[in-house]
């Protein structure tokens, strides 16, 4: 399928999930079991459930927004319309698993805290093994045992991931669960405010633990639209799922926390149920969730420029050369860091320098050069290409963006390049506490 099919796949299952929104909300559940069905506000009297042309259940009072149905029994996923009995009027949505365990086994031990109803909704109805974490007990998930183990995965919403990270990325306790955040109020603004933006997600945008899938054939994209942006701090951070404008699904840390901490910007309940490919996936970032993570960096940066850092000028730059001197064992050949950009004319100097790294990047120290200017081509041994808007040379990474301070999704790209190089970032645990994301 070329790209431009891809797209208008995109466009219409987009449109799809904005009317369904439209006729009210969406419940899933498991076939044959009793659910609490949600329904559009303002409806009164029964509702029924109907599918592939014909009427499924009984009619059955909706108060108060919900409707008390038993689940008709079904062999693959399916998703029925709520319509109203008088008038068939369509009220909701329920999306209905077939009564079978999903393929998990006792792989890890999943805890969820201040989940988003739909997670709760979704687990119950594949059998997903979830314990559940209700009120105070919602914000000691960092302690809680399920069956006297500790878990290998918290799974967190808004209601106990807070208003800063800073609890997840600091290391409590011998062995800390690691963390899925599914939304929380500290995820970055969506732009512009009040958009529900798409994005689409194929194979190729995976990435990371997730790698492995890279070599599936889906039918068509899976088209989310977006609960929040990148967490807008610095950090060390790994795309697990790629976008366009930066990672829909990220891993973050800082410093040697033993803690995997994953963040997922995307509206995983638009997709699950209607896509094979979007349970699996979801199942996919669950599982690589549950492992703990790999060492930490240990790479330190150099600025062979002699150049002064300004942080708010370049706050990436800033934190990989504070945190570098603090690492207290350093195995990684130490990451050299040109940086061109701006307005300002390059220190005196620079050019030699420059010319100079030859012999230790060829060496094997590697060289990440960070905006342009025409100095770059007299170093002939960089080999640019400035129509591929890349560097040939061996050991050398260029990003080219060119602005101070960098706009958000260069410095995302600068703080995942550094991480790739082993760099250590630290973290900057700034509260981001915006009224305007969304609930569950």
């Amino acid at each position: 399928m070329t790209r431009t099919r891809h797209i208008l796949a995109a466009l219409a299952v987009a449109a799809a999930a904005t009317a369904a929104r439209a006729d009210g909300p969406v419940t899933f559940a498991r076939s044959g079991k009793p659910a609490r069905v949600e329904i559009a506000a303002g409806v009164a009297g029964d509702v029924v459930l109907t599918a592939l042309g014909r009427q499924w259940t009984d009619p059955a009072p909706a108060e108060q927004g919900v409707a008390r149905i038993s689940v008709p029994k079904v062999r693959a996923v399916t998703v029925f319309d709520v319509v109203a009995a008088v008038g068939q009027k369509k009220v909701g949505e329920l999306v209905a698993w077939p009564d079978r365990d999903v393929a998990w086994g006792g792989r890890a031990a999943i805890i969820a805290a201040g989940e988003p109803k739909w997670f709760r909704q979704w687990a119950d109805a594949v059998g997903l093994p979830v314990q559940w974490l209700e009120g105070d007990d919602a914000q000691k998930w960092h302690s809680t045992r399920p069956g006297g183990r500790s878990p290998a995965l918290v799974v967190l919403g808004h209601g106990a991931a807070g208003h800063t990270p800073a609890p997840l990325l600091r290391p409590d306790g011998d062995a800390p669960p690691n963390v899925l955040v599914l939304n929380a109020w500290w995820f970055g603004a969506l732009e512009p405010r009040g958009a529900i933006p798409f994005v689409w997600v194929t194979p190729a945008s995976l990435t990371g633990p997730l790698s492995d899938m890279r070599g599936e054939n889906w039918p068509k994209p899976l088209v989310f639209g977006l609960l929040g942006t990148p967490w807008p701090a610095v950090c060390n951070r790994r795309a697990w799922i790629e976008g366009n404008k930066g990672p829909l699904v990220e891993e973050v840390w800082a410093g040697a926390s033993p803690r995997r901490v994953v963040l997922s910007y995307l509206r995983w309940e638009q997709r699950l149920g209607r896509d094979e490919s979007a349970d699996r996936l979801l199942l996919a970032v669950l599982s690589a969730a549950a492992v703990p993570p790999s060492d930490a960096p240990d790479a330190r940066v150099v600025l062979p420029t002699g150049q002064k850092l300004d942080a708010e000028a370049r706050p990436v730059l800033a934190a990989a050369t504070a945190v570098g001197g603090k690492i207290p064992r350093r195995r990684s050949a130490p990451v050299l860091v040109v940086d061109l950009r701006g307005h300002a004319p390059p220190p005196p100097g620079a050019a030699g320098r420059l010319e100079s790294l030859q012999r230790i990047v060829h060496a094997g120290s590697p060289l990440l050069i960070l905006g342009d200017d025409p100095l770059l081509d007299g170093c002939q041994w960089l080999q640019i290409d400035r129509r591929g808007q890349r560097l040939a040379a061996a050991h050398v990474t260029w990003l080219a963006d060119d602005d101070l301070p960098p706009a958000a999704p260069d410095r995302i790209t600068l703080m995942q390049t550094l991480t790739a190089m082993n760099v250590s970032l630290g973290t900057d645990t700034r509260e981001n506490t915006d009224e305007d994301q969304t609930d569950d």
